[in-house]
């Protein structure tokens, strides 16, 4: 039989707390809930999905995201109220400040753990 590896316990910690930390400190500076997070960064995939700006409707960021419609449109309504989203003409939601997504992205990225 082959040993198995234990699993790093005190590295498991030590992310969910920075996930946890990281995730509060959005809340607290932009107003985003988990959902909305989800929400912002499936925006952004689709609306730059084929390399040029293409509106996301409600739907499309539903599917995507794996949450019901009525809660997607509903939360694209205050994210577009919050100033974090456009509604385009043919009702679909673009980004408002590319600057968010690339700051949410970059607040949830985990370095690798150089310790042993």
């Amino acid at each position: 039989m082959g040993s198995r590896s234990q699993p790093d316990i005190p590295g498991l910690v030590k992310q969910a707390n920075s996930f946890i930390l990281t995730f509060n400190r959005l809340r607290a500076t932009h107003g985003l809930e988990f959902d909305d997070i989800l929400i912002v960064l499936a925006v952004v995939e689709i609306n730059y999905r084929y390399k040029v700006l293409y509106p996301a409707s409600a739907q499309s960021v539903a599917a995507f995201i794996q949450i019901p419609y009525e809660t997607t449109r509903r939360r694209l309504v205050l994210l577009t109220r919050a100033g974090h989203l456009h509604r385009s003409e043919n009702g679909g939601y673009i980004v408002a400040d590319i600057n968010l997504p690339k700051e949410l992205l970059r607040a949830f990225r985990q370095e690798p753990d150089t310790q042993a």
